[in-house]
């Protein structure tokens, strides 16, 4: 988890480079060079849908809302398993 703090509203996550290539090259076609791909994320029993953003460096963020932290009791520098459906 990348930022921290109790009030952030959000944490966001790193996928890896090797991730982050497949998912570009498997998408690439629908979306292009868009900053971002649509996903349905779980986590837990919580289930939404949000984006990932691809940073400037190639990997892309994965943004966890501060009502899911709480609702899972996630807190900065937990290893969470978390389950993304390209949309």
């Amino acid at each position: 988890i990348l930022r921290s703090g109790e009030e952030t509203p959000w944490h966001f996550i790193y996928l890896n480079e090797k991730l982050s290539r497949q998912i570009t090259d498997t998408m690439r076609p629908r979306i292009g060079n868009a900053p971002f791909v649509k996903v349905r994320v779980s986590t837990g029993r919580t289930i939404w849908q949000t984006s990932l953003f691809r940073t400037k460096d190639g990997p892309y963020l994965l943004p966890i809302r501060a009502d899911v932290r709480a609702r899972e009791g996630i807190q900065a520098g937990d290893s969470v398993t978390i389950t993304c459906t390209l949309r």
